[in-house]
């Protein structure tokens, strides 16, 4: 062949290839474009979403959808925390493709895009898979979440439905990857204020070890014991107690299948919290050891007692007069006492039918489950009313008086 020829030929070639490169890099640039701002999910019917499975390399959360409520499969159907489902549902829906690239093995490791599920890659290059489907069991989104961009403001994703990897505007950095972090965390909320009676009943006697209550609404509270000669009552230990019910979270919740031997519930103690407007709140309290630590149990029981009904003005003012002595001189010009041994009246009427219903509803709710609390909170329901009183210090003696019984103030 002639010099000149293959000179020619090798022209010819060169500005193929350089069109087919082109060619092949103007359709990829076209494709990515064309992504870019897209939504990752074409049709995403959110209102069919039945079941969320969150599966790390460390737990599996498997969230359901009841009749009525969703519940943390995995932790005994407890109920769960509906606004994190539709965060988190929204969140998923609203995902905007920012680049899209290769599924290499180099870059799955790298941006730790791996199934959780892959014995073969190292857990530092596993990802989590989050799976939604609907009530027959079909596929609505399948996502392994990767690594979050290092600059922020994304996350590197893939889909079941497609080979390639994703960069999407939104990151899930903060996603719950425990079935605890999605249980309903609040079990009741009583306020201290509420509060008309605690008394704290023993384990084997179930006799009442002590009664601290209020003499009515507004009063400060009184506990049954005496303040034992050069000590005082600690103020905050009763604070603690009637408060304890107040805004009360849980950490996790015990298998209902488990005997209380386990949690120690068959030696815990009994406070029974008496509300003013005739709520109960029967609280069973008891810890056990768990390996080098203790956990902290804590069962409920709600109801409803109706209160005695004040008498009205006219009986009240009957009832003074029968017991007056009519024979008694009268004294004239006599100022109303400020004391009275006639029944006050009660202001605020009672809807006994509607705290009935409460005290079932929540009842229903919460009364069948023994839940694992702090180590703090079961510290504020006082089992030893020894605990209630302290050693008055030198300094302090000159100008502390001596109390015959325990008064607290819960408004210092």
């Amino acid at each position: 062949m002639k010099a000149k020829t293959f000179i020619t030929l090798a022209v010819i070639c060169g500005v193929l290839a350089g069109i087919a490169w082109f060619s092949m890099n103007q359709k990829q640039s076209g494709t990515a474009k064309s992504e870019m701002g897209k939504s990752l999910f074409t049709t995403f019917p959110i209102n069919d979403i039945a079941s969320i499975n969150i599966k790390s390399a460390d737990d599996e959360v498997v969230l359901k959808k009841g009749e009525k409520i969703w519940a943390v499969e995995s932790r005994f159907d407890y109920p769960a925390d509906f606004k994190m489902i539709t965060d988190l549902s929204k969140k998923i829906r609203d995902l905007k493709v920012g680049r899209q690239f290769p599924a290499s093995d180099a870059t799955k490791k790298r941006l730790a895009l791996f199934a959780p599920d892959n014995s073969d890659a190292k857990a530092d290059n596993k990802g989590s898979m989050l799976t939604l489907k609907d009530a027959e069991d079909k596929m609505i989104a399948s996502l392994i979440l990767g690594k979050e961009r290092e600059s922020g403001g994304g996350h590197y994703v893939m889909s079941a439905s497609k080979s390639d990897i994703y960069l999407v505007d939104k990151d899930f950095k903060y996603l719950d990857k425990k079935s605890t972090d999605w249980l309903v965390k609040e079990v009741m909320d009583v306020k201290a204020d509420d509060v008309k009676q605690v008394i704290c009943f023993a384990p084997e006697t179930k006799e009442p070890l002590y009664t601290i209550q209020r003499p009515e609404k507004g009063k400060d509270p009184e506990i049954d014991k005496d303040v034992p000669e050069g000590s005082k009552l600690i103020a905050n230990k009763i604070s603690s107690l009637f408060s304890a019910l107040a805004s009360l979270r849980m950490e996790d919740v015990e298998n209902p299948a488990d005997a209380d031997t386990k949690t120690g519930m068959d030696k815990a103690f009994l406070f029974e919290y008496q509300m003013f407007d005739g709520t109960v709140y029967k609280i069973k309290a008891s810890s056990a050891a768990n390996g080098k630590d203790a956990l902290y149990y804590l069962k409920a029981d709600v109801s409803y007692e109706k209160p005695e009904e004040k008498k009205p003005v006219e009986e009240a003012a009957k009832t003074a007069t029968d017991k007056t002595d009519m024979n008694a001189p009268v004294a004239e010009n006599t100022a109303p006492s400020e004391k009275s041994d006639a029944p006050k009246i009660d202001s605020v009427k009672i809807d006994s039918v509607k705290l009935k219903k409460q005290a079932d509803k929540l009842n229903k709710k919460i009364g069948s489950w023994t839940y694992v609390i702090s180590k703090w909170k079961y510290e504020n329901l006082v089992t030893d009313p020894a605990t209630f009183f302290e050693e008055i210090k030198k300094d302090e003696k000159a100008s502390t008086p001596t109390d015959t019984k325990g008064l607290v103030d819960l408004t210092k």
